[in-house]
């Protein structure tokens, strides 16, 4: 493919990937500096691609549009890359008391276009307690993150450099766009998540980090996934992946005590059985103060981006937003302005 112009990016969780891979789509040659940071949210999240909010009941921010584009984008890398990392297993609301079978019934009927999101409630099975019902959510599917990150790295290997980024070595030169690491850069975009707290360049008024910690535990007869207060979701017939919490107020980034009671508690909540953790994980979101992605030019510097702020829906939102952020950079089309960068500059 012909190389239009070089972009440099920053980072390369779930954001930073998809990117990538659109500008190649595009014909233009993108290089990612991954900042070997132990804490990666993208590779140990559960990857559920969702539209559908059912703690509130509503469709999530560009939900609908976002849930398409994803499918196809998804389905097209594991062609491309011959891996696949999709998992289409059932995932299913669990409906633990009346008031909220009463809330998930009376939405299905007041707002007939939702039932598209929303199954019609029945019984749970075993092991989930005696008056427990649940209902399918339709639209959900799951990406394995590993086994993503191994498919774009069949198509793009060589666009990575495993490197820690030293933001003092990023020079501007006009008329020659940004040179680092010997290569003269026509945009550099900014995808580091909770690292750009360290980023010079960018002030982040918008970050709001969440942790989040999730458990691996015995399957205990498990064939579909389900969602409550926390989830289960089966990573095979011996192992589910539990989780998760949202702790805004944290000291460190790794798992802890506390984390793990938390979700002992809440999953002992959901169901009788006893859960053997075989693991704890842990992650910092980079979640925003409105909850709305952060993209568009960074303020005062020519030709520098952000691409961040995708929060726990990083799956979910990051193919299309990366088509955005391809077509706002290389064609000067606007991006949704819900999500640009400069709202937290405006009065």
């Amino acid at each position: 493919m012909a190389t239009q112009s070089n972009i440099l990016i920053v980072g390369g969780g779930v954001a930073g990937a998809c990117l990538l891979l659109r500008l190649r789509d595009y014909g233009v040659s993108a290089q990612i500096w991954d900042l070997p940071d132990d804490n990666r949210s993208s590779r140990r999240a559960a990857g559920l691609v969702n539209p559908f909010i059912i703690k509130r009941l509503v469709l999530s921010w560009k939900g609908q549009e976002a849930f398409e584009y994803a499918q196809a984008f998804y389905r097209r890398l594991e062609k491309q890359s011959g891996i696949s990392f999709l998992d289409t297993t059932p995932v299913y609301r669990l409906l633990t008391h009346e008031e909220i079978r009463s809330q998930w019934e009376a939405r299905r009927l007041a707002q007939p276009e939702l039932a598209f999101y929303m199954g019609i409630p029945e019984k749970a099975p075993r092991p989930f307690p005696e008056n427990t019902q649940r209902a399918l959510i339709p639209r959900c599917f799951r990406v394995r993150p590993q086994s993503f990150f191994d498919a774009v790295y069949v198509l793009e290997g060589d666009s990575f450099r495993p490197e820690k980024f030293d933001y003092s070595a990023l020079k501007y030169q006009k008329g020659a766009g940004w040179k680092y690491g010997g290569h003269n850069f026509s945009a550099v975009v900014f995808c580091e998540g909770t690292a750009v707290v360290h980023n010079p360049f960018i002030p982040p008024v918008f970050l709001k980090p969440c942790k989040g910690q999730w458990l691996i535990t015995d399957n205990f007869g498990l064939e579909a996934g389900y969602l409550a207060s926390h989830f289960f979701l089966p990573e095979n017939t011996h192992f589910l992946f539990t989780g998760s919490t949202y702790e805004f107020q944290f000291s460190h980034a790794e798992p802890d005590a506390d984390g793990r009671e938390k979700l002992r508690k809440g999953l002992a909540d959901l169901t009788r059985e006893p859960l053997r953790i075989h693991e704890q994980v842990a992650g910092i979101r980079p979640a925003t103060s409105d909850r709305r992605p952060v993209l568009g030019k960074v303020p005062g510097h020519e030709g520098l981006y952000i691409f961040n702020g995708l929060g726990s829906r990083g799956f979910l939102l990051a193919p299309l937003l990366a088509e955005c952020m391809s077509r706002h950079i290389l064609k000067g089309e606007a991006l949704p302005p819900e999500s640009e960068f400069q709202r937290f500059f405006t009065p």
